[in-house]
């Protein structure tokens, strides 16, 4: 097992400096001209808009944003034949692309004189981040449940103008070009968070689940299959436009800064990657059900709440929650966009048109042929409709992921049906006393409770809204309408809905319009959920009985899933024959008269009377990785910033409201700001002060500080002013400034003498350096997948451990490389990744040493400093400007007998100052031991080859039925403050 452990350690450094010498790069290989008559071009600008005292998607009532983590983008995707009409895809980070956002889009595209793009040729989509802002919509529903009751003005003018940019970008970047399909599944941890639901689809059976534990169906549920399309001028990459089913719900109910989850990380990952301007837009398919987060293998059911990635990983701080799932699938992004074994390419030839239309989903008759085999024994298929809008009590016992009730068991609140000994149909109506707290739903409606349900008439719709119990119709507050759209280019076409469908209603969906649109040589359909509008879930008939979360919040009735079917399948057959579909009775495209707007969007903040920018708590002076580091300010209203934002377009375009520093050759250079997912700044309102964050991840030793910028308004601070103000686009009364922290070290620095804590106008600040890489310098993720090791060993090939090991303690690398061969050796950089992978090249050339080398790849390790010698290299980003020059320096020194030194010796360094930290899990024991257990104990590794020192260790987990004992690879993976993690992978017999 040692010798394992030795081989394991050595190839990770060895491939580094395979790689650094053959050079790592995302670039994609060359395809064909393709079709010299399209036209495509991609945009990217920012929504984020107010990030006080406003609403997510995911919270209770008084719940409020109170601060930022990561910005919130819109990215636009437009193809066009020349001669021919465009079509646009914009993908925005917003937990709902509410029925108010894209009418307004429209009217701001056609004012700038865009007249080309309308209702018909644009889908807009949100990423259904739950961490970004709500209150947009122009119907009661979606603005008064929420942490701040009413319409925000602001938030929404953001948006609006924000996705008019990024698609007016795209419209002036418009060039000849093609557009390539790649797609294929993924190892995305993923779970069916209603597996218990899903178990009641009648073809359930088919999927051959039987034998396996609920938890394990959860996991093997979900549809991994991700789509990219490869946008690109010429042979040049632009952009990327992906899909995958994956709920935006990484960051927790608790979470109060603004963020765009981890399909927004993936963005920025793999556009930070790709360099350059390049464009990359990670979007929704049918998630409906589908969870990042996993169950609790030790949960009492599978329906108790999942763990988020810091549930499961305790070194990992919350805030890393959207960047372990968001890696995974920018990582995924990637692959498909390389293509190779198990992607499926192909290039999209054209023709390209589109097809819209609106359908009043609460009166729809739907046809037996889209019912087929789906329904319950007691259905009358022959009368199936859809329904007036009704919310169920069953949204009262919560969800898997935290949704804000939990006054009952998920699936209890429903009504019972079925066919007696005559084949008549009997109900059994729920008990409320045994079942749910009434209380749940009063917090839950707030203000619009108790009358709500007499006004709205709930007590009316109970027989077509069948097993779920009606608490509340909400016909009067949401639009009845709804939109769909289709977008065909060539061989691909997005079928466009404003609900989110789960998993199975995904499967049904796609199938029948892959069949319809085949006559016309359509070969994949991708499901574009949460666009154009947004009017919650949609299940399948077997699921909407179960009335689970999704099923009571499944608005329109229990036929709803194949509604949705039959009525995008309308769209496909009058596309196949040529026409138009009917445009249906539309969409509410102005807004009402009256909007009840939040309390803190009403009026413009009054002027400021604090003192703005003063320093009130500063850091402390020196810190190691793997802390956070924070200074807290006197701040201005950072409502500011939006209502400058808005009286003035262009007065904030660079603006960013912290940034961290870094005294470089006596400059202080901004590396970070707030569009990094490491950085945080977060405001107290009451106490009129705003704190800058920083987690250390794998950051250099040096000289740093935090900024603080800040907008504040001049003027009296009456009502009147206030009053005054709203009406007023004079951007003469907000004044910019900028305060710091004072300086402080990370690692083994020590602060200049002259590295003073000047304005940013000052000489000495350099802000055009930013390191725009998601996290800077800490290397993909903080920890590696927990199979990594056991890949690893896959592809050198368990029998060859040892020959690999004795050519490394020989030094024969050059045989080694040999032996492994060109195709092992991409495998195992694409396995590594280009982060990793260029990190450990960089700190072996500048003569670093292997403890702070692996400290910055897999966390804080404990060991002594064990010293490289520099091979007089150095490594250099790509040129952001650039995309297509690599930049990186090759190492001066090839990999020959010295590197191994690199090897054997460090790994015996490694092995031997291991710490086990408590509770920390240790896999994997010789042939005579267990295969599963903890450390109780904080106690040093031995030097003997067994992975254990009975005497002083307790045993508490005893071997897994389903895991045979093995000799296993083991490595250091990721640390927690006590001590060092011990990880390894089950390599069963």
């Amino acid at each position: 097992m040692k010798k394992t452990s030795k081989v394991i350690i050595s190839l990770l450094l060895i491939i580094s400096l395979i790689s650094g010498l053959t050079g790592v790069s995302y670039a994609t290989g060359a395809l064909t001209t393709g079709n010299s008559s399209m036209m495509v071009g991609v945009g990217k600008a920012d929504i984020t808009g107010p990030i006080t005292k406003i609403s997510t998607g995911y919270n209770s009532l008084g719940d409020l944003i109170s601060g930022l983590t990561t910005r919130l983008y819109a990215r636009a995707f437009i193809a066009q034949e020349k001669g021919g009409k465009p079509v646009v895809y914009c993908s925005a980070e917003l937990v709902h692309m509410t029925e108010s956002i894209k009418p307004a889009v429209i009217k701001e595209l056609n004012a700038r004189g865009l007249t080309q793009y309308t209702e018909e040729n644009v889908m807009l989509s949100a990423t259904h981040c739950h961490s970004s802002t709500s209150n947009t919509s122009w119907y009661a529903l979606y603005d008064l449940i929420n942490g701040v009751p009413g319409y925000d003005d602001d938030s929404y003018k953001i948006i609006v103008q924000g996705i008019a940019n990024a698609i007016e970008e795209a419209d002036k970047d418009l060039a000849p070009g093609k557009i390539v399909l790649s797609y294929g599944q993924t190892d995305i941890e993923s779970a069916n968070r209603s597996i218990s639901a899903a178990q009641w689809n009648v073809n359930y059976k088919d999927y051959g689940y039987s034998k396996l534990t609920d938890i394990e169906q959860a996991l093997k549920n979900p549809n991994k299959e991700m789509q990219v399309l490869r946008f690109m001028h010429g042979n040049d990459d632009i952009g990327m436009l992906s899909f995958f089913a994956s709920h935006g719900t990484s960051n927790g109910m608790d979470n109060r800064l603004l963020a765009s989850d981890h399909k927004g990380y993936a963005c920025l990952f793999v556009e930070s990657a790709m360099g350059g301007d390049y464009v990359a837009a990670n979007c929704q398919t049918a998630s409906g059900d589908i969870s990042p987060n996993l169950p609790d293998p030790k949960a009492e059911a599978i329906t108790d709440a999942f763990l988020r990635p810091a549930d499961r990983f305790k070194n990992l701080d919350a805030i890393e929650n959207q960047v372990y799932a968001g890696q995974q699938e920018a990582d995924a992004m990637l692959r498909l966009l390389k293509g190779g074994s198990g992607v499926t390419t192909i290039e999209l030839s054209g023709p390209i048109s589109v097809n819209y239309s609106t359908a009043d989903f609460s009166n729809i008759s739907v046809d037996e042929k889209y019912i087929g085999e789906y329904h319950m024994p007691y259905d009358d298929v022959a009368n199936a409709k859809t329904t007036e809008p009704c919310i169920g009590a069953g949204l009262i016992a919560g969800d898997e992921e935290g949704a804000p009730v939990d006054n009952a068991t998920e699936g209890s609140v429903r009504h019972n049906y079925y066919l007696d000994d005559n084949g008549n149909v009997q109900v059994e109506k729920v008990n409320f006393a045994d079942t749910i707290s009434l209380y749940g739903l009063e917090n839950l409606m707030g203000p619009i409770w108790p009358t709500a349900m007499k006004l709205l008439q709930s007590d009316s719709y109970d027989d077509a809204q069948m097993e779920k119990v009606v608490c509340l119709a909400v016909g009067k507050l949401m639009q009845k309408n709804q939109p769909l759209q289709l977008i065909r280019i060539g061989q691909l076409a997005i079928a466009g809905v404003s609900f989110e469908i789960t998993n199975e209603q995904g499967y049904r969906t796609v199938a029948q319009l892959e069949d319809t649109l085949s006559a016309i040589g359509v070969e994949k359909v991708i499901l574009s959920t949460h666009s154009n509008a947004y009017s919650q879930y949609v299940t399948t008939r077997e699921e909407f009985a179960a009335q689970h979360y999704e099923g009571a919040t499944n608005l329109f009735g229990p036929w709803t899933g194949p509604a949705v079917t039959q009525e995008l399948d309308r769209l496909a057959q009058d596309m196949v024959k040529g026409v138009a579909s009917d445009k249906g009775p539309g969409l509410r495209n102005s807004a009402p008269l009256l909007l009840i707007p939040t309390y803190t969007s009403i009026l413009s903040p009054s002027a400021d009377k604090n003192n703005p920018g003063k320093l009130v708590t500063d850091t402390e002076k020196s810190y190691t990785n793997n802390n956070w580091v924070y200074a807290t300010f006197e701040s201005a209203n950072p409502r500011h910033v939006a209502k400058l934002q808005l009286a003035d377009p262009d007065a904030l375009t660079d603006y960013t409201y912290m940034e961290v520093q870094k005294y470089v050759d006596g400059k202080w250079v901004t590396i970070k700001t707030d569009i990094d997912p490491y950085t945080t700044i977060s405001f107290d309102t009451k106490a009129n002060t705003a704190t800058v964050g920083w987690l250390l991840r794998g950051v250099e030793d040096g000289t740093y500080r935090l900024v603080y910028n800040y907008i504040t308004k001049t003027g009296d601070g009456s009502l009147l002013s206030g009053l005054v103000s709203r009406l007023d686009t004079n951007t003469n009364s907000y004044v910019e400034g900028t305060v710091t922290s004072s300086p402080f070290t990370i690692g083994k620095a020590t602060v200049p003498s002259d590295a003073t804590t000047p304005d940013k106008n000052d000489s000495t600040v350099d802000s055009a350096v930013v390191d725009k890489t998601p996290g800077g310098n800490e290397g993909s993720i903080p920890g590696l997948d927990n199979d990594i090791l056991d890949k690893l060993v896959g592809i050198i090939g368990d029998g060859n451990v040892n020959d690999v090991l004795d050519k490394i303690q020989s030094g024969n690398i050059s045989d080694l490389i040999k032996d492994l061969g060109s195709d092992k050796v991409d495998q195992i950089k694409d396995l590594l990744g280009s982060d990793n992978i260029s990190s450990i090249i960089s700190g072996i050339q500048n003569g670093g040493n292997i403890s702070d080398i692996l400290d910055n790849i897999f966390g804080n390790i404990n060991l002594p400093d064990i010293n490289v010698p520099s091979n007089g290299g150095n490594t250099t980003k790509p040129d952001a400007t650039d995309k297509d020059k690599d930049t990186t320096t090759k190492p001066s020194v090839k990999p020959d007998s010295s590197t191994s030194d690199i090897g054997s010796d460090i790994a015996d360094q490694i092995e031997d100052k291991i710490v086990i930290d408590d509770n920390s899990p240790l896999a994997g024991l010789d042939e005579t031991e267990s295969d599963s257990l903890t450390i109780k104990d904080t106690t040093p590794l031995g030097s003997n080859d067994s992975a254990l020192d009975s005497g002083d260790k307790e045993l508490i987990a005893n071997t897994s039925d389903n895991v045979a004992p093995a000799t296993i690879a083991f490595l250091v993976s990721t640390i927690s403050a006590a001590g060092a993690v011990l990880v390894a992978t089950k390599k069963s017999k």
